[in-house]
């Protein structure tokens, strides 16, 4: 169960999985909401599985021209897909510290793949390869800003492209830029999103859609300009 950015590119582009190590599902499966307060899966070879269990019964869900999938309990949230993220951040999005976002194994399959990128405990942000220790010495990206560690920390991405550390201490309050898109806004609809993508690299990617139905991608920023620094 995914969420797709709808592109004119030959694929949608996939923002956020549900339980995406899990077997791919077969095309006769649906979803279901139940009065209980669960989103079930449903397939000939299942009964009813169960992706998410509410803490109160849902009286509806939406997804947000934000690409945030929402639960409500009349109009309180219940459960909302920005506070998962799998490999991408969208605008408006914001993560807290103790988040670790998987790359995916390839384009057209969302399972967790080779890389992780770690909001760790002390403030930094670090990219490592899977399957070894968050050691320094296994890093081959950060942003550098260890030593925040007041426990507020996030890492935001706001509508407008900028991208940067939220970092709180017990003496004052910083932001750390990530990366800022000077792109005008003013005539076009504008998505951003920053992936942790299949190579293990960070990017900014900024979306524009036309009023004519056109779109175009452009690539703002990378952590790593130079792939080959990728452990």
């Amino acid at each position: 169960v995914s969420i797709w950015l709808q592109t004119k590119t030959p694929e949608p582009i996939v923002t956020w999985t549900a339980n995406r190590d899990d077997p791919p599902i077969p095309s006769d499966a649906y979803l279901e909401l139940s009065r209980e307060g669960r989103l079930l899966l449903w397939t000939k070879q299942s009964v009813g599985d169960i992706l998410y269990n509410l803490t109160k019964p849902a009286t509806s869900v939406s997804l947000l021209d934000s690409g945030n999938l929402v639960f409500y309990n009349g109009s309180n949230v219940l459960w909302e897909s920005f506070d998962y993220p799998t490999d991408t951040i969208l605008g408006g999005q914001v993560v807290p510290l103790g988040y670790t976002f998987f790359s995916s194994a390839s384009a057209a399959d969302q399972s967790r793949g080779r890389f992780i990128l770690v909001f760790q405990v002390d403030g930094n942000l670090v990219a490592y390869p899977v399957n070894v220790t968050t050691a320094p010495a296994y890093s081959y990206w950060s942003t550098g800003t260890s030593g925040w560690t007041n426990g507020g920390e996030q890492l935001v991405l706001t509508e407008r492209g900028h991208l940067y550390l939220n970092l709180t201490s017990r003496i004052n309050d910083s932001v750390h830029t990530i990366a800022q898109s000077s792109h005008n806004q003013s005539q076009q609809k504008t998505v951003y999103r920053a992936t942790f993508d299949i190579d293990g690299n960070f990017r900014l990617y900024l979306h524009n859609f036309e009023s004519s139905g056109n779109s175009t991608m452009r690539k703002l920023w990378s952590a790593l300009p130079n792939h080959c620094e990728v452990r």
